[in-house]
């Protein structure tokens, strides 16, 4: 079982576990991440999107904006679990 996530960087060993060339998953995590860090998650959704083959920074920017902060940490756990 998972154990609760405290930091930016627990967070990060979390999101390592998911596909950021999945655009359907990227803007899921950026919506765990503005719902759970606010704007401070944007740099961290960028990382994660950056790892992906087909990275845009065009698209990452547009689908921050897009991003509603409504799903939590709990959320990120069932992807990570049900990948």
């Amino acid at each position: 079982m998972f154990r609760k996530v405290h930091s930016v960087a627990e967070i990060n060993e979390v999101l390592e576990q998911l596909p950021s060339e999945d655009l359907t998953m990227c803007l899921k995590v950026g919506s765990i991440l503005k719902s759970e860090l606010g704007l401070e998650g944007y740099d961290l959704f960028y990382e994660f999107c950056e790892k992906a083959h087909n990275f845009d920074d065009a698209w990452v920017k547009s689908a921050w904006k897009s991003c509603r902060p409504d799903k939590g940490l709990g959320y990120l756990y069932w992807l990570v679990k049900n990948r």
